[in-house]
């Protein structure tokens, strides 16, 4: 069914229970003509606006889609959009057992979250919107086996929301632990407040740590967030990335253009630790709606035993507490040890894998809802330790 509303926003409407339809996006010029509605939704949204952005998804794309296509779901309700669904369709060796069709989120590791955009809807109406999504792919739309939302937040009550919806919309599902995600939130104190506050061995480290670097030279913190100065700050970044332990980074093309969008919308920053105007540790971050994203770090090979990349950190979090207005500061993908002494809050990212009434789909909800679980129970897990000096990066 196609051409009821949409205003070329959508290749297909189909019509559900109420004031309600869900319309699809298929192609790319579908996808593009929604930008306007797209960010407005984001903004509204509010939370990890920038990863919900109609250009984040788009960058994304350009260089990620491959042989994915676009199947992008808008809820609408009364002629008004509640719900941007940013999904694809693939199909692929599911488990490396059988080909299925698959409904994923558009991302992949380079994704801090994956979610839903729902504006600033009231959570019922939250609720209600991936409702009727639900019973569009239950009912309407049946041309897939597997769904699998990966990394959906916590907080908000995105994943509780999402949970709720599944099961009252009768889809059978699995919920994991996609990963962990740790934070500093509810930031109302200084800087120095903030450094004072953590342990005492790792302050005790800091100060070790940073009377031995100045033994090499005269130490300094440099920030910059100048548009203009973006080549100049990357050319820094990779100095210092050439002379760490990482590998040159994987997917250039797509941070670059990622990170040109970021600046010339304000959010992206750089800082760097010099010694003797020389760079030894160079960290990207992100700022945006009170909230701050650190994203990569590295450091100079030959300064490894002075930890250049640990007290940048410590300079860092002290700068973005007293000058960057943020409520909390996201350490984003990653369960190293070292952050709890940083951002002790630990948020969980969630993957639902859901199941549709197909042969295969049934075969893989078996498979994980009744097989998997029989094994775990009979397996013997070991532990592992934390690694490493208290606060300290590998």
């Amino acid at each position: 069914m196609t051409g009821e509303s949409g205003n070329g926003m959508f290749d297909e409407v189909y019509p559900c229970k109420g004031p309600y339809k869900v319309g699809v996006a298929r192609t790319m010029e579908s996808f593009m003509a929604m930008g306007g509605v797209w960010d407005r939704l984001a903004a509204e949204h509010d939370l990890h606006e920038p990863f919900l952005r109609h250009d984040w998804f788009r960058i994304w794309l350009e260089h990620f889609q491959g042989p994915s296509a676009l199947f992008i779901a808008t809820v609408i309700k009364d002629e008004a959009p509640a719900l941007i669904a940013p999904l694809l369709t693939r199909r692929e060796r599911y488990k490396k057992i059988a080909p299925v069709v698959k409904i994923q989120f558009m991302g992949n590791h380079h994704s801090p979250v994956n979610s839903f955009i729902f504006g600033d809807n009231h959570p019922s109406e939250r609720l209600e919107s991936l409702r009727r999504l639900f019973c569009f792919l239950k009912e309407s739309y049946r041309r897939w086996d597997v769904m699998e939302l990966d990394a959906v937040p916590e907080e908000g009550d995105a994943a509780a929301t999402l949970e709720r919806a599944l099961e009252e919309s009768g889809i059978s599902f699995v919920r994991q632990l996609a990963y962990n995600d740790w934070m500093l939130e509810d930031i109302g104190y200084s800087g120095e407040e903030y450094l004072n506050g953590r342990t005492k061995n790792l302050k005790k480290e800091l100060r070790r740590r940073a009377r031995r670097l100045e033994e090499e030279g005269n130490v300094s913190f440099v920030t910059g967030n100048r548009l203009d100065e973006l080549e100049k700050y990357l050319e820094i970044y990779q100095e210092v990335r050439r002379k760490s332990w990482k590998h040159d980074e994987a997917d250039a093309a797509f941070l670059m253009d990622f990170r040109k969008w970021a600046m010339e919308k304000g959010w992206l920053r750089f800082a760097f630790l010099n010694v003797d105007h020389s760079p030894v540790s160079a960290h990207i971050r992100l700022v945006s709606n009170n909230r701050a994203y650190l994203m990569e770090s590295v450091y100079d090979a030959d300064y490894r035993e002075f930890s250049p990349t640990t007290l940048l950190r410590s300079l860092l979090m002290k700068y973005i507490i007293d000058n960057e207005d943020v409520r909390t500061i996201d350490t984003i993908r990653g369960d190293e040890p070292y952050k709890a002494d940083w951002t002790p809050v630990k948020r969980r990212r969630i993957c639902f894998s859901a199941f549709n009434n197909s042969a295969k789909g049934q075969l893989f909800r078996f498979l994980l809802k009744v097989a998997a679980p029989a094994v775990r129970k009979i397996r013997t897990l070991s532990g592992h330790g934390r690694a490493g000096r208290q606060g300290v990066e590998p």
